[in-house]
């Protein structure tokens, strides 16, 4: 049975009557809040944690789990990670019993996936595809995360989901700053800036900015000085899209205005001031058919990222800001 995100995230207890649950997809922070609800929940059971390696080294280690239950304890929950159809026939034979709960995590699985569709079609088992947030979903999220906090407006949750590139991880570090610094006192933009010190410490920010801009002599300095994780991909890659997304909109807006400071004015969300000149610059550097193009080849690259673990991430994301560079650098 299909369970969408967003429901469970906000009434855990409709998982209640499933004994076991599959949760997939590509977003690790709404997967990581919603383990730690299910958690939370079964405070009066014993929690085992395991990982797919364990049962496949072992392959009776999940049905001793099963049906050991503790003396002092008579019911458990099982959290099981980075799940694939490797353990396909290991979770088929235990879809049936009610000793316990199991709660199963997994990255992107296929609509071909044997676990995926097992979990789909059999109404006694739970699945919740765990994809990635879009605007309605973090304004949400960061809405319910600081409904404490004096001062919280739209300017400030925009801002909080552009410097984020729109990553739930990200935006759970930054909101944990945020509930500590402001819990006595009313949030305001400026304060805002200073403590997460995105400006200085926000080099994915520098590195887009200055790709899409054209100036390859500061990539390269930036390049040569910035370690890329490969666990950063997907942010660096995200921000490069968001930004291409800007500079589109503000090409469509100009279409009728016929001026391209006004188009910026125009954008929603609205940019923060001190980022105008920087748009204003690339978007004179890019027209309407490069930047579709280039952003096709960004989604091309975050698909081929998230679905091969024999390649190297941060090597595609540096070959992709000076390919970008080099783009803007031969506008005359």
């Amino acid at each position: 049975m299909i369970f969408k995100s967003y429901i469970i995230e906000n009434d855990i207890s409709l998982l209640e009557d499933k004994n076991i649950i599959l949760l997939y997809g590509e977003n690790t922070g709404l997967k990581d809040d919603l383990k730690r609800k299910i958690i939370e929940r079964s405070i009066d059971r014993e929690i085992i944690k395991l990982n797919q390696d364990d049962i496949l080294k072992n392959n009776f280690l999940l049905d001793k789990e099963i049906m050991n239950l503790s003396l002092f304890n008579n019911k458990k929950i099982i959290i099981i990670d980075n799940i694939t159809d490797k353990s396909f026939s290991l979770i088929e034979k235990n879809v049936i019993q009610d000793n316990c709960k199991i709660c199963l995590f997994s990255g992107t699985l296929e609509k071909k996936s044997k676990l995926r569709n097992l979990f789909e079609k059999e109404k006694s088992l739970g699945i919740i595809p765990c994809y990635e947030d879009n605007e309605i979903t973090l304004r949400n999220y960061i809405k319910s995360y600081l409904k404490n906090i004096k001062g919280l407006n739209q300017e400030i949750i925009n801002f909080i989901i552009d410097n984020s590139n729109k990553s739930r991880d990200k935006i759970k570090n930054e909101l944990n700053k945020i509930v500590v610094y402001f819990i006595e006192k009313q949030i305001n933009i400026l304060e805002l800036r200073q403590l997460l010190n995105l400006d200085e410490n926000d080099n994915s920010q520098k590195l887009r900015d200055t790709a899409i801009l054209g100036d390859k002599k500061l990539l390269n300095e930036l390049i040569s000085k910035t370690q890329i994780n490969e666990q950063d991909n997907m942010i660096y890659i995200r921000g490069l899209l968001n930004q291409f997304v800007k500079l589109a909109e503000v090409l469509e807006i100009n279409k009728t205005k016929k001026n391209l400071t006004q188009s910026i004015e125009s954008l929603n969300p609205k940019i923060f001031w001190k980022d105008k000149p920087t748009i204003l610059g690339q978007v004179n550097k890019w027209q309407i058919k490069n930047i579709k193009t280039t952003i096709d080849e960004l989604t091309n690259a975050e698909i081929l990222i998230k679905s091969s673990t024999d390649i190297r991430g941060s090597e595609i994301t540096k070959k992709l800001l000076i390919d970008i560079c080099n783009k803007a650098s031969s506008v005359a």
